[in-house]
């Protein structure tokens, strides 16, 4: 069994709807981030009321949140 305390929660929760081009192209970009687990994906349905577009970010550190397409080192801010 793996060690509880080596588990880090993701940084940014990253709501994604299919179909999407823009959330493609960041699911594409963020190929490494989602897979050492910084960024955890979710479906649009769960993403807050009120998000309008998608992709949409949240970062858990900052506080901040983003509609829409945006590099990388911004999500991390």
């Amino acid at each position: 069994m793996k060690n509880q305390s080596n588990i880090k929660p993701p940084k940014v929760i990253f709501f994604t709807m299919e179909g999407c081009g823009y959330c493609m192209k960041a699911k594409q970009e963020l190929e490494k981030e989602l897979k050492n687990g910084l960024v955890h994906l979710q479906d649009a349905k769960d993403a807050p009321s009120g998000v309008s577009g998608f992709p949409h970010f949240v970062n858990f550190k900052s506080g901040k949140s983003h509609t829409g397409y945006a590099p990388k080192d911004k999500l991390f801010e």
